[in-house]
């Protein structure tokens, strides 16, 4: 899973649609600045008290891009590219 985000990051900072995210996605996933020095973290069990809106989705797991900061490491705290998952892989992004 943190492969897949690394990759998925590296596409999306150069400005490239990633061929890890579905044909038919609507995300809103920013732009190429948005994603630029971002890593993947540690996938951790997605939280609904902490990512409301995501909750009616009902992901499984957090794909956890952060930047090198102490605030992007906390749960519940927007970052560029913070994106919940209904399966353990990019395939539903």
């Amino acid at each position: 899973m943190i492969e897949t985000t690394e990759l998925l990051i590296m596409d999306l900072s150069a400005g490239e649609r990633s061929e890890i995210i579905c044909d038919d996605s609507v995300a809103d996933l920013g732009e190429p600045t948005d994603w630029a020095g971002l890593s993947a973290s540690e996938p951790e069990h997605f939280t609904g008290e902490h990512w409301i809106e995501e909750a009616p989705l009902d992901p499984q797991w957090m794909i956890n891009p952060s930047k090198d900061s102490p605030m992007a490491r906390h749960a519940g705290i927007p970052t560029p590219g913070t994106s919940a998952t209904a399966a353990p892989t990019m395939d539903s992004v």
